[in-house]
Order: structure tokens, then C-alpha cells, then sequence
């Protein structure tokens, strides 16, 4: 018994470490943090022609107004890429006069295979919304889920 510990145990001593070192490898592709936006991020304007966007499936965990701030607690598999979020003014009718704001958020996945899943949290400015004379705006939040569309309806309240 001790004669074929005595064999085993250099192969195990050499072979441990690298199974560590590829190990490590994959937990920087599993986490890529410098591909997340930092900071609050601004409402893009003006965007007609939707069909250029890609829209990867994330999930909506949860959505609160707090003070001009939306937050966002978002989901999606991946890991081997970077993720890019964005909040788009989605015009969603052209036919109702002052409709309210829809933001429609926007996942690129960039071709992200991977199947870990991750939690991202996003912030994104209200200030745009504001409407004079009035201090609340509706807001509805517009995201691609993997079963479909997902409305989540808030109030962005703020003083005049």
C-alpha cells in the first residue's frame, strides 16, 4: 500500500496545481467586470429604427423608482462575454398625444454561449422624464424576458 501511495502522490503533486491553474482561467471569463457600465446610465433618445438592436432574453428580478433613479436587478446567463445594457425611450405609440415614457431596456449578450448566471444591477437617470407642471410621471419599463415581453409599471415622483 505504501509503495503505490509513494507512486501516486508525485503525480497528484504535479497534476493538482494545474488543474488550479486552468481553474482560474475560467473564474476571470465567468466574472469579466470591466465590460459593466459604472455609474448611472443616461435614457437614449431619438432612436426610430429599433431592428438594429439586439435583444439577448435577461431577467427582471426587480424595478424601483428612488428619487430620480431607476433601478434595475437584472439576470441573464453568459459569462464568456461582455454583457452591454441600455435604455432606450421607446416610442410605443405615435398616434396617443404626451404618451408616457416607456424605457425599453436592451440586452446585448454578444454572442455570450456560457451558461453561468448572472446578476447585474443598473441605474438609470429620470431627470429626462420630468414634465413641467406636473410632479409624477408614470413610467413603464419594457424588458425581453426568455417567456416574452415583461411591463412593469412605476411612478417617478419628484418636486417642482
Amino acid at each position: 500500500m505504501n509503495a503505490m501511495i509513494q507512486r501516486i502522490f508525485p503525480l497528484v503533486f504535479f497534476l493538482l496545481p494545474a488543474l488550479c491553474l486552468s481553474c482560474s482561467e475560467k473564474e476571470d471569463l465567468i466574472h469579466p467586470g470591466p465590460c459593466e457600465t459604472p455609474g448611472i446610465q443616461e435614457i437614449i433618445f431619438g432612436v426610430n429604427d429599433f431592428s438594429s438592436w439586439t435583444d439577448d432574453p435577461l431577467s427582471l428580478d426587480t424595478a424601483r423608482v428612488v428619487g430620480d433613479t431607476l433601478h434595475l436587478a437584472l439576470g441573464y446567463g453568459g459569462g464568456c462575454a461582455c454583457h452591454e445594457i441600455h435604455a432606450l425611450d421607446y416610442p410605443y405609440s405615435c398616434c396617443i398625444p404626451d404618451p408616457n415614457p416607456v424605457i425599453r431596456i436592451f440586452h446585448d449578450g454578444n454572442g455570450d454561449a456560457c451558461e453561468a448566471w448572472l446578476h447585474r444591477d443598473v441605474s438609470i437617470n429620470l431627470k429626462p422624464l420630468r414634465k413641467e407642471g406636473v410632479n409624477e410621471v408614470p413610467v413603464l419599463v419594457l424588458v425581453q424576458e426568455s417567456t416574452g415581453l415583461r411591463f412593469v409599471s412605476l411612478s417617478y415622483v419628484y418636486s417642482l
